[in-house]
């Protein structure tokens, strides 16, 4: 990574960020892709120069100075669907989890967003609720007592309505933005897939 951003990293010998847009255009189809961008971005034009990718358009925003999560989305509202719910989708992770069930599922609901989690993995971060298909907690922030706890994937839905909670201007994860929705009454609603193979590939450990 000294020379390449993480979604950049080749692997078995392509980038990492092109197993995630195949992903997005056989499993939904999706024809425009934002990517942000950081570190070495010129990187980019060398990997996408026609800015495309199995005809889908590639566009990129660059962060001189890193925005964390909910400061990514917020930087992209003006390019963002103005009646359409659209996907998020973390850079480094490498998966095939079927995402055509999930989307469908946000779009029947009245979620403000639907997180993507998994039952088993490193990080059992997130309470949810079965029952309800709702998110109570996420990292023990509003119900550290809840006992059961997922793996988010880095993928989740968003409807345009979740935008009020991310705050114009301001750095910070989009967590905290998920936990006001919550506290306000908002749902934030899970979709369980635990079929296919998920992987964290943000560290060398995991990555090798």
């Amino acid at each position: 990574t000294e020379n390449l951003p993480k979604p950049l990293v080749p692997v078995l010998n392509r980038p990492l960020i092109t197993y995630a847009m195949d992903h997005l255009v056989t499993d939904l189809g999706v024809e425009k892709f934002m990517i942000n961008t950081h570190h070495c971005p010129a990187a980019y034009a060398e990997a996408f120069p026609d800015n495309e990718y199995r005809g889908a358009t590639l566009e990129f925003r660059h962060e001189p100075v890193l925005l964390d999560t909910a400061g990514g989305i917020d930087n992209i509202r003006d390019w963002l669907p103005g009646d359409d719910s659209f996907v998020v989708y973390n850079g480094d992770i490498l998966t095939g989890l079927p995402l055509e069930e999930a989307w469908e599922h946000h779009c029947d609901s009245e979620n403000l967003v639907t997180l993507i989690l998994r039952s088993s993995g490193d990080e059992l971060r997130v309470g949810y609720d079965e029952a309800t298909g709702q998110v109570v907690d996420l990292r023990g922030a509003l119900r550290p007592d809840w006992e059961k706890r997922y793996q988010f994937t880095g993928i989740y839905f968003v409807s345009p309505s979740f935008l009020k909670y991310i705050r114009p201007g301001v750095i910070e994860s989009v967590v905290l933005s998920f936990l006001s929705a919550i506290e306000a009454g908002g749902k934030i609603g899970g979709y369980l897939a635990d079929e296919g193979e998920w992987s964290d590939l943000g560290e060398r450990e995991s990555y090798l």
